[in-house]
Protein backbone atom coordinates (compact mmCIF):
# COMPACT_ATOMS: atom_id res chain seq x y z
CA UNK A 1 0.00 0.00 0.00
CA UNK A 2 1.11 3.33 -0.75
CA UNK A 3 1.79 6.11 2.09
CA UNK A 4 -1.10 8.07 0.98
CA UNK A 5 -4.05 5.27 0.83
CA UNK A 6 -3.28 4.96 4.25
CA UNK A 7 -5.80 7.58 5.66
CA UNK A 8 -8.16 6.32 3.16
CA UNK A 9 -8.44 3.21 4.38
CA UNK A 10 -8.22 4.39 8.11
CA UNK A 11 -11.69 6.63 7.45
CA UNK A 12 -13.56 3.66 5.09
CA UNK A 13 -12.97 1.44 8.14
CA UNK A 14 -13.59 3.86 10.96
CA UNK A 15 -17.11 4.48 8.74
CA UNK A 16 -17.98 0.60 8.71
CA UNK A 17 -17.30 0.36 12.47
CA UNK A 18 -19.44 3.29 13.61
CA UNK A 19 -22.66 1.53 13.83
CA UNK A 20 -20.62 -1.30 16.12
CA UNK A 21 -19.51 1.47 18.18
CA UNK A 22 -22.61 2.93 19.10
CA UNK A 23 -23.90 -0.30 20.48
CA UNK A 24 -21.18 -0.99 22.14
CA UNK A 25 -21.11 2.30 23.96
CA UNK A 26 -25.07 1.82 24.32
CA UNK A 27 -24.72 -1.41 25.94
CA UNK A 28 -21.75 -0.21 28.38
CA UNK A 29 -24.51 3.21 28.88
CA UNK A 30 -26.86 0.75 30.09
CA UNK A 31 -24.97 -1.53 31.91
CA UNK A 32 -24.11 1.50 33.91
CA UNK A 33 -27.20 3.82 34.50
CA UNK A 34 -29.04 0.10 35.37
CA UNK A 35 -26.42 -0.04 38.86
CA UNK A 36 -28.57 2.24 41.45
CA UNK A 37 -26.07 3.95 44.17
CA UNK A 38 -26.90 5.88 47.72
CA UNK A 39 -25.12 8.65 46.26
CA UNK A 40 -27.22 9.35 43.21
CA UNK A 41 -26.93 9.21 39.30
CA UNK A 42 -23.82 11.94 39.47
CA UNK A 43 -20.96 8.82 40.01
CA UNK A 44 -22.88 6.68 37.11
CA UNK A 45 -22.85 9.81 34.73
CA UNK A 46 -19.20 10.69 35.69
CA UNK A 47 -17.89 6.85 35.01
CA UNK A 48 -20.17 7.08 31.54
CA UNK A 49 -18.25 10.39 30.63
CA UNK A 50 -14.94 9.00 31.45
CA UNK A 51 -15.57 5.70 29.20
CA UNK A 52 -16.44 7.45 26.87
CA UNK A 53 -14.09 9.88 27.19
CA UNK A 54 -11.17 6.86 27.48
CA UNK A 55 -13.06 5.41 23.91
CA UNK A 56 -12.24 8.47 22.05
CA UNK A 57 -8.68 9.08 23.17
CA UNK A 58 -8.20 5.27 22.21
CA UNK A 59 -10.02 5.65 19.24
CA UNK A 60 -7.50 8.74 18.30
CA UNK A 61 -4.61 6.48 19.32
CA UNK A 62 -4.63 4.17 17.36
CA UNK A 63 -5.73 5.85 14.02
CA UNK A 64 -2.70 8.08 14.34
CA UNK A 65 -0.63 4.86 14.92
CA UNK A 66 -2.19 3.43 11.48
CA UNK A 67 -1.88 6.83 10.05
CA UNK A 68 1.61 7.68 10.89
CA UNK A 69 3.58 4.24 11.18
CA UNK A 70 2.85 1.25 9.55
CA UNK A 71 0.40 -0.19 11.64
CA UNK A 72 -2.69 -2.07 9.99
CA UNK A 73 -5.81 0.75 9.47
CA UNK A 74 -8.09 -2.44 10.20
CA UNK A 75 -6.28 -3.27 13.45
CA UNK A 76 -6.47 0.46 14.14
CA UNK A 77 -10.24 0.58 14.30
CA UNK A 78 -10.75 -2.84 15.30
CA UNK A 79 -8.62 -2.65 19.08
CA UNK A 80 -10.66 -0.11 20.33
CA UNK A 81 -13.97 -1.91 19.61
CA UNK A 82 -12.82 -4.95 20.92
CA UNK A 83 -11.54 -3.68 24.30
CA UNK A 84 -14.90 -2.05 25.03
CA UNK A 85 -16.89 -5.01 23.44
CA UNK A 86 -15.09 -6.73 26.03
CA UNK A 87 -15.90 -3.89 29.04
CA UNK A 88 -19.47 -3.73 27.88
CA UNK A 89 -19.98 -8.06 27.87
CA UNK A 90 -18.52 -7.25 31.61
CA UNK A 91 -20.17 -4.31 32.70
CA UNK A 92 -23.72 -5.79 31.34
CA UNK A 93 -23.09 -9.29 33.11
CA UNK A 94 -22.20 -7.58 36.70
CA UNK A 95 -25.26 -5.05 36.39
CA UNK A 96 -27.75 -5.55 39.08
CA UNK A 97 -30.92 -6.52 37.56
Amino acid sequence: MHRTSIPIFTVKYKRWALPLTAFILTIIAVAVSSVKRRGGMGVNLAFGILVAFVFIFFDKVFGTLAEQSGFSPLLAVIIPNVLFGLLAFYLLQNAKR
